[in-house]
Protein backbone atom coordinates (compact mmCIF):
# COMPACT_ATOMS: atom_id res chain seq x y z
CA UNK A 1 0.00 0.00 0.00
CA UNK A 2 1.51 3.32 -1.10
CA UNK A 3 0.35 6.86 -0.47
CA UNK A 4 1.42 10.02 -2.24
CA UNK A 5 0.39 13.35 -0.77
CA UNK A 6 0.67 16.55 -2.76
CA UNK A 7 0.23 19.88 -0.98
CA UNK A 8 -0.55 22.83 -3.22
CA UNK A 9 -1.10 26.29 -1.75
CA UNK A 10 -2.17 29.23 -3.88
CA UNK A 11 -3.10 32.55 -2.31
CA UNK A 12 -3.48 35.04 -5.11
CA UNK A 13 -6.05 37.08 -6.98
CA UNK A 14 -5.90 39.85 -9.54
CA UNK A 15 -7.64 42.47 -7.44
CA UNK A 16 -6.86 45.35 -5.10
CA UNK A 17 -8.38 47.02 -2.06
CA UNK A 18 -9.60 50.57 -1.56
CA UNK A 19 -7.08 51.34 1.19
CA UNK A 20 -3.51 50.32 1.89
CA UNK A 21 -4.66 48.64 5.10
CA UNK A 22 -7.51 46.70 3.52
CA UNK A 23 -10.12 48.58 5.54
CA UNK A 24 -13.57 47.01 5.86
CA UNK A 25 -16.84 47.42 7.75
CA UNK A 26 -16.66 45.73 11.13
CA UNK A 27 -20.35 44.89 11.32
CA UNK A 28 -21.74 42.12 9.14
CA UNK A 29 -24.83 44.12 8.16
CA UNK A 30 -24.25 47.30 6.15
CA UNK A 31 -27.01 49.55 4.82
CA UNK A 32 -27.02 51.05 1.33
CA UNK A 33 -29.04 54.27 1.22
CA UNK A 34 -29.83 57.29 -0.94
CA UNK A 35 -29.07 60.81 0.22
CA UNK A 36 -32.28 62.77 0.90
CA UNK A 37 -33.18 65.39 -1.69
CA UNK A 38 -31.12 63.70 -4.39
CA UNK A 39 -31.99 64.92 -7.88
CA UNK A 40 -30.41 63.43 -10.97
CA UNK A 41 -31.69 65.47 -13.90
CA UNK A 42 -28.60 64.93 -16.06
CA UNK A 43 -28.15 61.28 -15.08
CA UNK A 44 -31.70 60.44 -16.19
CA UNK A 45 -32.69 58.77 -12.94
CA UNK A 46 -34.64 59.64 -9.79
CA UNK A 47 -33.98 58.98 -6.11
CA UNK A 48 -36.88 56.52 -6.01
CA UNK A 49 -35.35 54.69 -8.98
CA UNK A 50 -32.04 54.34 -7.14
CA UNK A 51 -33.79 53.00 -4.04
CA UNK A 52 -35.56 50.45 -6.24
CA UNK A 53 -32.27 49.37 -7.90
CA UNK A 54 -30.35 48.95 -4.63
CA UNK A 55 -32.07 45.65 -3.83
CA UNK A 56 -31.06 43.78 -7.02
CA UNK A 57 -27.62 45.44 -6.93
CA UNK A 58 -26.89 43.79 -3.57
CA UNK A 59 -29.03 40.63 -3.70
CA UNK A 60 -28.05 39.53 -7.21
CA UNK A 61 -24.36 40.25 -6.69
CA UNK A 62 -22.63 40.61 -3.31
CA UNK A 63 -25.21 38.87 -1.10
CA UNK A 64 -24.84 35.79 -3.31
CA UNK A 65 -21.31 35.14 -2.00
CA UNK A 66 -21.83 32.27 0.45
CA UNK A 67 -18.24 32.42 1.78
CA UNK A 68 -18.72 35.98 3.05
CA UNK A 69 -20.40 37.13 6.27
CA UNK A 70 -21.37 40.49 4.76
CA UNK A 71 -25.06 41.21 4.28
CA UNK A 72 -25.94 44.38 2.41
CA UNK A 73 -29.46 45.70 2.96
CA UNK A 74 -31.53 48.38 1.30
CA UNK A 75 -31.76 51.15 3.89
CA UNK A 76 -33.72 53.41 1.48
CA UNK A 77 -33.24 57.07 2.53
CA UNK A 78 -30.27 58.29 4.59
CA UNK A 79 -31.19 60.08 7.81
CA UNK A 80 -29.02 63.20 7.35
CA UNK A 81 -29.35 65.78 4.59
CA UNK A 82 -26.85 68.19 3.08
CA UNK A 83 -26.70 70.18 -0.16
CA UNK A 84 -23.03 69.17 -0.37
CA UNK A 85 -24.08 65.62 -1.32
CA UNK A 86 -25.05 67.13 -4.69
CA UNK A 87 -22.38 69.79 -5.07
CA UNK A 88 -19.46 69.07 -2.73
CA UNK A 89 -16.02 67.55 -3.22
CA UNK A 90 -15.54 63.88 -2.42
CA UNK A 91 -12.43 63.12 -0.39
CA UNK A 92 -11.10 60.49 1.97
CA UNK A 93 -11.37 61.69 5.55
CA UNK A 94 -9.46 59.89 8.28
CA UNK A 95 -9.32 62.83 10.67
CA UNK A 96 -11.72 63.41 13.54
CA UNK A 97 -10.88 67.12 13.81
CA UNK A 98 -9.97 68.47 10.34
CA UNK A 99 -12.33 67.16 7.66
CA UNK A 100 -10.53 66.68 4.34
CA UNK A 101 -7.70 69.13 4.88
CA UNK A 102 -7.32 71.52 1.93
CA UNK A 103 -10.77 70.85 0.48
CA UNK A 104 -13.13 73.81 0.64
CA UNK A 105 -16.48 72.03 0.28
CA UNK A 106 -16.05 68.43 1.44
CA UNK A 107 -19.01 66.08 1.36
CA UNK A 108 -19.89 65.29 4.99
CA UNK A 109 -18.83 62.04 6.57
CA UNK A 110 -21.45 59.33 6.25
CA UNK A 111 -22.17 56.04 7.97
CA UNK A 112 -22.78 52.80 6.07
CA UNK A 113 -23.08 53.46 2.30
CA UNK A 114 -24.79 56.51 0.83
CA UNK A 115 -25.57 57.16 -2.85
CA UNK A 116 -26.11 60.65 -4.30
CA UNK A 117 -26.16 62.31 -7.68
CA UNK A 118 -23.45 64.95 -7.85
CA UNK A 119 -22.93 67.74 -10.41
CA UNK A 120 -19.45 68.84 -9.31
CA UNK A 121 -17.33 68.39 -12.45
CA UNK A 122 -14.10 68.21 -10.43
CA UNK A 123 -15.20 64.92 -8.87
CA UNK A 124 -15.45 63.22 -12.26
CA UNK A 125 -12.39 64.76 -13.95
CA UNK A 126 -10.25 61.83 -12.88
CA UNK A 127 -6.59 62.33 -13.78
CA UNK A 128 -7.57 65.41 -15.77
CA UNK A 129 -9.87 63.36 -17.99
CA UNK A 130 -13.33 64.19 -19.22
CA UNK A 131 -16.40 63.65 -17.01
CA UNK A 132 -18.09 62.31 -20.15
CA UNK A 133 -16.27 59.00 -19.65
CA UNK A 134 -17.09 58.52 -15.95
CA UNK A 135 -20.32 56.88 -14.82
CA UNK A 136 -19.83 57.18 -11.07
CA UNK A 137 -17.14 57.37 -8.39
CA UNK A 138 -16.87 55.94 -4.90
CA UNK A 139 -14.66 56.65 -1.90
CA UNK A 140 -14.72 55.69 1.77
CA UNK A 141 -15.11 59.15 3.34
CA UNK A 142 -15.24 57.97 6.94
CA UNK A 143 -12.40 55.68 8.05
CA UNK A 144 -11.19 54.93 11.56
CA UNK A 145 -8.02 52.85 11.62
CA UNK A 146 -8.62 49.63 9.73
CA UNK A 147 -12.39 50.03 9.78
CA UNK A 148 -14.71 51.67 7.31
CA UNK A 149 -17.40 53.73 8.98
CA UNK A 150 -18.99 55.08 5.81
CA UNK A 151 -18.57 55.26 2.03
CA UNK A 152 -19.99 57.69 -0.51
CA UNK A 153 -21.11 56.75 -4.02
CA UNK A 154 -21.58 59.64 -6.45
CA UNK A 155 -23.49 59.16 -9.69
CA UNK A 156 -22.27 61.51 -12.40
CA UNK A 157 -24.93 64.21 -12.76
CA UNK A 158 -22.84 66.67 -14.77
CA UNK A 159 -24.21 67.90 -18.14
CA UNK A 160 -21.90 65.45 -19.98
CA UNK A 161 -22.85 62.42 -17.86
CA UNK A 162 -22.94 59.11 -19.76
CA UNK A 163 -25.11 57.56 -17.03
CA UNK A 164 -28.34 58.56 -18.79
CA UNK A 165 -27.57 56.18 -21.67
CA UNK A 166 -27.71 53.06 -19.47
CA UNK A 167 -30.61 50.62 -19.42
CA UNK A 168 -32.01 49.13 -16.22
CA UNK A 169 -29.77 46.05 -16.19
CA UNK A 170 -26.70 48.20 -16.80
CA UNK A 171 -27.63 50.64 -14.03
CA UNK A 172 -27.93 47.78 -11.55
CA UNK A 173 -24.52 46.41 -12.62
CA UNK A 174 -22.87 49.82 -12.26
CA UNK A 175 -24.40 50.31 -8.81
CA UNK A 176 -23.16 46.82 -7.83
CA UNK A 177 -19.66 47.77 -9.05
CA UNK A 178 -19.67 50.97 -7.00
CA UNK A 179 -21.02 49.15 -3.94
CA UNK A 180 -18.04 46.80 -4.30
CA UNK A 181 -15.77 49.84 -3.94
CA UNK A 182 -17.85 51.10 -1.03
CA UNK A 183 -17.25 47.93 1.00
CA UNK A 184 -13.48 48.16 0.43
CA UNK A 185 -12.78 46.32 -2.85
CA UNK A 186 -10.58 47.97 -5.47
CA UNK A 187 -10.30 47.19 -9.16
CA UNK A 188 -9.46 43.83 -10.68
CA UNK A 189 -6.98 43.39 -13.52
CA UNK A 190 -9.03 40.52 -14.98
CA UNK A 191 -11.83 41.52 -17.33
CA UNK A 192 -14.03 38.59 -16.26
CA UNK A 193 -14.82 40.33 -12.98
CA UNK A 194 -17.42 42.93 -12.06
CA UNK A 195 -14.63 44.99 -10.45
CA UNK A 196 -12.56 45.21 -13.66
CA UNK A 197 -11.08 48.68 -13.90
CA UNK A 198 -12.94 49.88 -17.00
CA UNK A 199 -16.61 50.89 -16.92
CA UNK A 200 -18.54 47.69 -16.38
CA UNK A 201 -22.21 48.01 -17.30
CA UNK A 202 -21.96 44.94 -19.53
CA UNK A 203 -20.85 42.58 -16.72
CA UNK A 204 -23.81 41.03 -14.99
CA UNK A 205 -22.21 38.57 -12.56
CA UNK A 206 -19.36 38.38 -10.09
CA UNK A 207 -16.06 36.84 -11.15
CA UNK A 208 -13.53 34.87 -9.07
CA UNK A 209 -11.55 37.97 -8.05
CA UNK A 210 -14.73 39.64 -6.81
CA UNK A 211 -15.62 36.61 -4.68
CA UNK A 212 -12.07 36.21 -3.35
CA UNK A 213 -11.81 39.89 -2.37
CA UNK A 214 -15.14 39.94 -0.55
CA UNK A 215 -14.34 36.66 1.20
CA UNK A 216 -10.95 37.99 2.30
CA UNK A 217 -12.39 41.19 3.75
CA UNK A 218 -15.52 39.57 5.20
CA UNK A 219 -14.79 35.88 5.85
CA UNK A 220 -17.56 33.70 7.15
CA UNK A 221 -16.56 31.98 10.39
CA UNK A 222 -18.47 29.15 12.02
CA UNK A 223 -18.55 27.97 15.63
CA UNK A 224 -18.88 24.28 16.43
CA UNK A 225 -18.07 23.07 12.91
CA UNK A 226 -20.83 25.25 11.47
CA UNK A 227 -23.54 24.09 13.87
CA UNK A 228 -24.02 27.32 15.78
CA UNK A 229 -24.01 30.13 13.21
CA UNK A 230 -21.56 32.92 12.50
CA UNK A 231 -19.71 35.52 14.53
CA UNK A 232 -20.90 39.06 13.77
CA UNK A 233 -17.58 40.91 13.93
CA UNK A 234 -14.50 39.14 12.59
CA UNK A 235 -11.19 40.18 11.08
CA UNK A 236 -9.85 38.97 7.72
CA UNK A 237 -8.06 35.63 8.03
CA UNK A 238 -4.35 35.23 8.74
CA UNK A 239 -3.34 33.25 5.67
CA UNK A 240 0.16 32.49 6.99
CA UNK A 241 -1.39 30.83 10.05
CA UNK A 242 -3.82 28.92 7.84
CA UNK A 243 -0.94 27.75 5.66
CA UNK A 244 1.00 26.60 8.74
CA UNK A 245 -2.02 24.66 10.02
CA UNK A 246 -2.45 23.13 6.57
CA UNK A 247 1.14 21.89 6.54
CA UNK A 248 0.87 20.42 10.07
CA UNK A 249 -2.45 18.75 9.23
CA UNK A 250 -0.99 17.23 6.08
CA UNK A 251 2.05 15.85 7.94
CA UNK A 252 -0.16 14.34 10.64
CA UNK A 253 -2.32 12.71 7.98
CA UNK A 254 0.77 11.35 6.27
CA UNK A 255 2.06 9.84 9.54
CA UNK A 256 -1.35 8.32 10.21
CA UNK A 257 -1.42 6.69 6.79
CA UNK A 258 2.10 5.31 7.25
CA UNK A 259 1.07 3.83 10.61
CA UNK A 260 -2.03 2.38 9.00
CA UNK A 261 0.07 0.81 6.27
CA UNK A 262 2.38 -0.82 8.83
CA UNK A 263 -0.61 -2.11 10.79
CA UNK A 264 -2.11 -3.87 7.77
CA UNK A 265 1.28 -5.22 6.72
CA UNK A 266 1.83 -6.71 10.20
CA UNK A 267 -1.41 -8.69 10.18
CA UNK A 268 -1.47 -9.59 6.53
CA UNK A 269 -1.81 -13.38 6.13
CA UNK A 270 0.85 -15.10 4.04
CA UNK A 271 -0.26 -16.48 0.71
CA UNK A 272 0.92 -20.06 -0.08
Amino acid sequence: MKFILILITQLSFGGTFMSSTGAYFKDSEVKVMVAPGTTCSNAGITASDIIKYITPAVDEYWNEVTTSRLELVNGKTYSKSSSLFSTGDLCVDQSSTVPCSGVSNPIPKVTDIVIACNNNTANFSIGGGSPASVLAITLPNNIQGNYLQGSMILINDTPSSPFSSLNTEEIIAVLAHEIGHAVGIGHSTNDGNLMFWTPTPERFALGPDDVDALTYLYPKRFDGCGLFGTVKNVDPPNYFFQFFLGVISTLLLFLFLISLQKFFFKFKKPIF
